[in-house]
């Protein structure tokens, strides 16, 4: 179970004490290793999970030593876990210590600078650093046990922060996926105004990343209320998956969904949306009212603000010119 606590002074204190260990067994044979308290519970005044989070960096060259050093206190290597540039170890000692995790990293390394420049930034501003908590506490009361819809929840926050902090690397690397993939919704919004619909987009991704379901405003062409761009795209993906379960999927949509959509993601079992505008007359997922954290059966994880820019000038261009044709006078002869 996510459980996110107020600071506790503690954490600091079981940093010094692993750190003091870990130093005594590297002195030896990488002596110019730094070690780092990352995370949460290194910026006092932080709600955090009460995990310690550790970077150890090495120079180069230096990982093979460390692993060494690391295995005399018992802490057994574990691989990268896909995340290039950061080696996990987990403690196998006999000796209880607090609650941590532990990770190698390369001086220079991308993954070190973006764990220290998230901290740095959170300790040097109190309003990110109290919004911030605000998101964990909101994320581990919406998704007690669901860590992978945990992080989704606090993903726009966080990558905002990483640009901000100056990170482009990770953070453009990272966001630049979701900004793929809000593409694809934003090329089915501008088709849907080419047929004088209102330009909303969406897509369904499977859980492996794949594009399974598309969608666009049809609700003209259609007469139907219903067609909305991202009902369109569930019928499409449930068809394609011959089942209305679309657990694992996540969708992306161009506009911030209403209460109905809002209703048929839940009920589809949509593990993430991910949408571009925030719609302050009828969204959904905050911009009017929050479905997701209001209904108890929503298990699904909601970013906003995925080229929202981008998203919102196709929606005011489209009403822009239709004011215009409402206002233009009839000429004779038309």
């Amino acid at each position: 179970m996510i459980t996110v606590e107020p600071y506790d002074p503690q954490w600091a204190a079981d940093f010094e004490k692993i750190s003091a260990d870990l130093q005594s067994a590297l002195i030896s044979l990488v002596p110019d290793a730094v070690i780092h308290h990352v995370g949460s519970t290194s910026v006092p005044g932080l709600a955090a999970k009460p995990v310690i989070d550790i970077d150890i960096e090495t120079p180069r060259g230096a990982f093979f030593a460390a692993k060494s050093a690391l295995g005399t206190l018992g802490y057994a290597h574990q691989g990268d876990y896909g995340v290039t540039g950061r080696e996990a170890f987990k403690y196998l000692g006999a000796a209880p210590r607090p609650r941590h995790h532990l990770y190698v990293c390369e001086s220079g390394s991308a993954e070190l600078a973006r764990h220290l420049a998230l901290r740095d930034r959170l300790r040097a501003d109190d309003r990110e650093r109290d919004e911030y908590a605000r998101i964990k506490r909101e994320g581990a009361r919406l998704y007690p046990d669901d860590i992978d819809a945990y992080i989704a929840h606090k993903a726009a926050f966080i990558l905002a922060l990483y640009k901000k902090a100056g990170v482009p690397d990770f953070a453009s690397r990272v966001y630049d996926g979701y900004e793929h993939q809000m593409s694809r919704a934003i090329a089915l919004a501008k088709e849907a105004a080419h047929f004088g619909e209102t330009p909303v987009g969406a897509v369904v991704l499977s859980p492996d990343g794949a594009v399974i379901g598309r969608g666009r405003n049809r609700r003209e062409a259609r007469s139907d209320v219903a067609a909305h761009a991202e009902i369109e795209a569930m019928r499409d993906a449930a068809a394609r998956l011959g089942d209305w379960r679309l657990t694992g999927c996540s969708l992306y949509v161009t506009l911030e969904p209403c209460a109905m959509c809002a209703g048929a993601i839940i009920a589809s079992r949509v593990s993430a949306v991910y949408f571009g505008a925030a719609d302050k007359l009828a969204g959904a997922c905050g911009g009017r009212v929050n479905l997701f954290m209001e209904l108890p059966n929503a298990g699904t994880a909601v970013t906003g603000g995925i080229l929202a820019e981008e998203c919102g000038r196709l929606l005011s261009a489209f009403f822009a010119e239709r004011r215009r044709d409402a206002d233009e006078p009839v000429r004779r002869g038309d």
